[in-house]
């Protein structure tokens, strides 16, 4: 009958093996995946260590050495997955020379000869001086996501034990009593190791769900043919900043910009030159506004550019570069010449009715402007305070000269 500790023994490999052939599967479908390949291989390197643990009693000591070397493949490999998955591309400083330095303490261990224990227990050491993604990580409180980040640390933290008590096991105990409890060091061992992979690759999962659900927000916000933020985006945007400026009285601006005689272009060049244009245009906008701008395409060839903390004067400084570099743009050869745009601008001034009823003041404005432009002859920008009616001032009062007031 088996012991318990034999019974744990024979339960881990089974689990073990069953992670291994689910990892196998998850390379294959990953394989495109920097990150993903990273990730996998990774856990896949601490699995065959841990089998080779459980399997390893008796072997060779340079045999022995092939699992702490892969425990630290494991971690320069999971540690490249946690940088990429989080879109960053700065490895932990000095993280390669750390882990060129421990691969080659563990195969200077294996020229120990004979004795199995020192060479293994060069080995664990140098994984465990490895650990550099917990230093990676502590510094980082948003890597590598709000949700896989207590399962990331988790699972680092009990990798590094997991090696510690490979350590241990190896160096720390007598070898009368690594005899008698061999079963249970093993699962000291081994049991860390095996949560470790486990939480690894919930990490993953919950990281790669993640970024797919910001990819898909992202995708949602853009506008597919410009790359601009689309229409509800930016009415999002301008409500939020119009109840700031309802609340702290922050200025903001808005530019509708609208192309001209953007028909003529589709029915002259076909849609497929429109839409050259409309990107040709995105793009001046794109790399026109200040980072702290929001562009988006907001109608068919309707843009609109939001300039919070941004006065009327200012705003239409940044329309008069874009257009500047929209008549840049050359339209199709059937047409000749090149692109023109008239810009609207408008400066919030009321807030009353919350950020919505505000924005939509506020674009009703620079639209008014937008068409005084087209009316004065396209390829201007006009501004929304320059056609506020003004009330004349009052006429001073003749003076009556002094002779016919004598006269009165």
């Amino acid at each position: 009958m088996l012991s318990d500790e034999s019974a744990a023994m024979m339960a881990l490999l089974v689990l073990f093996t069953a992670v291994q052939c689910i990892l196998a599967a998850l390379m294959l479908a990953l394989r495109r995946s920097a990150a993903g390949r990273a990730w996998v291989v990774g856990l896949a390197l601490a699995c065959a260590a841990g089998l080779l643990v459980a399997n390893g009693r008796g072997a060779p000591a340079w045999l022995l050495l092939v699992a702490p070397a892969l425990g630290l493949a494991a971690q320069l490999l999971i540690h490249r997955g946690i940088v990429l998955t989080g879109g960053s591309h700065a490895a932990a400083p000095g993280a390669g020379a750390a882990g060129a330095a421990a691969m080659l303490a563990v195969l200077g261990a294996a020229a120990l000869g004979e004795g199995s224990r020192p060479a293994e227990a060069a080995g664990y050491a140098a994984a465990v001086a490895a650990a550099f993604t917990l230093a990676w990580l502590l510094p980082r409180p948003q890597a590598p996501g709000p949700r896989a980040r207590p399962l990331v640390l988790a699972a680092c933290a009990l990798q590094l034990l997991a090696q510690c008590c490979g350590l241990y096991a190896v160096w720390g105990v007598s070898g009368a009593v690594a005899a008698r409890h061999a079963e249970a060091l093993l699962l000291l061992r081994l049991l860390p190791s095996f949560v470790a992979i486990l939480a690894g690759l919930a990490a993953f999962t919950l990281m790669t769900m993640d970024a797919m659900l910001a990819a898909q927000e992202r995708r949602a916000r853009l506008d597919a043919l410009t790359g601009l933020l689309n229409r509800g985006a930016i009415d999002s945007a301008a409500r939020v900043l119009a109840a700031e400026y309802a609340r702290h009285g922050h200025p903001m601006s808005c530019l509708v910009i609208d192309i001209d005689r953007f028909k003529r272009i589709n029915d002259s060049g076909g849609h497929r030159a429109g839409d050259l244009v409309l990107r040709q245009i995105a793009a001046v906008v794109e790399r026109t506004h200040r980072a702290t701008d929001l562009a988006g395409r907001y109608g068919g060839e309707e843009f609109c550019v939001l300039c919070p903390h941004t006065g009327e004067a200012d705003a239409v400084l940044l329309a008069n570069r874009i257009l500047h570099g929209i008549r840049a743009i050359a339209l199709p050869p059937e047409m000749g010449g090149f692109a023109s745009a008239s810009i609207g601008i408008a400066e919030i001034r009321d807030g009353a009715g919350g950020g919505a009823a505000a924005w939509d003041r506020l674009f009703g404005s620079a639209d008014r402007a937008l068409y005084e432009a087209k009316r004065r002859g396209r390829g201007r920008v006009v501004s929304a305070s320059s056609l506020e009616v003004r009330a004349p001032a009052p006429r001073p009062a003749p003076r009556v000269p002094a002779r016919a007031e004598a006269c009165h």
